[in-house]
């Protein structure tokens, strides 16, 4: 079994030996959507809806809101995972921030985690110490209304906290990637191309942030934004989860 990771311009990075390698043909498939999310005629517009401040999306406050700290979790990030349609419960937030034992593993989880780390840049360790991170909040923040707020809200705050390193998974987004598949539930579900499953999303997104190709097209549309006095978000994986996103709803 490969316990390799690929990129999509040739190179690759170490797995967990637990994790498995995903086929080239299923990173393959998810680029190619990609590219259609961001290539498509309407990409420019769906940027303008969602950074359009007099609009209910979350913009650039999901990022810019402030303080955001590295090494801690504080009010201004729960606020800030609100804005994507997240309800934050009284109990997962007197946890975070009040409860002494949760809020030491956060930050040590966190300082494990160097905060200029890209998805460019990874290794066996860094992808252990990632998952250790995300199973923690998502086990923390585990809410009772749905079961996708077990995962779904891990891996915003997770974003929200290293922007570079993990990228803002969610139902709409897994499902636009992996061509309308219902979400993983298990490994063998992650082999049948089925996303949602942490090892699998992450794997997925080193290949598309490794593509030149999209990575053109994305800086092409953030200029053409900026041309039209449309503000957007920096992070590469930020800006490609808002076009992902949108394709993602209207599909």
């Amino acid at each position: 079994m490969s316990h390799t990771g690929r990129y999509a311009d040739g190179g690759s990075f170490d797995l967990p030996s637990d994790w498995i390698s995903l086929d080239r043909a299923l990173l393959v498939a998810a680029l190619e959507r990609a590219k259609e999310a961001v290539d498509s005629d309407d990409a420019l517009d769906r940027l303008a809806r969602f950074y359009d401040l007099k609009s209910e999306y979350a913009g650039t406050s999901f990022l810019d809101v402030k303080p955001n700290i590295p090494g801690s979790i504080c009010a201004a990030d729960l606020y800030a995972v609100s804005r994507l349609s997240i309800t934050v419960t009284n109990l997962q937030g007197r946890l975070l921030l009040d409860d002494p034992d949760v809020v030491t593993t956060s930050e040590r989880l966190l300082d494990a985690i160097d905060p200029d780390l890209t998805i460019r840049d990874l290794t066996s360790t860094a992808l252990s110490a990632m998952w250790e991170l995300q199973q923690h909040l998502r086990s923390l923040l585990a809410s009772d209304t749905s079961q996708s707020n077990y995962w779904v809200f891990a891996a915003k705050l997770c974003a929200r906290k290293r922007p570079k390193l993990f990228p803002v998974r969610d139902s709409v987004v897994c499902r636009y990637l992996s061509g309308g598949k219902e979400l993983a539930g298990s490994v063998s579900q992650v082999q049948q191309g089925r996303l949602g499953w942490f090892s699998a999303d992450i794997q997925v997104f080193a290949y598309l942030a490794s593509d030149e190709e999209l990575l053109r097209s994305l800086n092409s549309l953030a200029n053409r934004a900026q041309a039209r006095d449309i503000r957007v978000d920096d992070e590469v994986l930020r800006l490609l989860d808002v076009l992902l996103w949108t394709r993602g709803r209207k599909a």
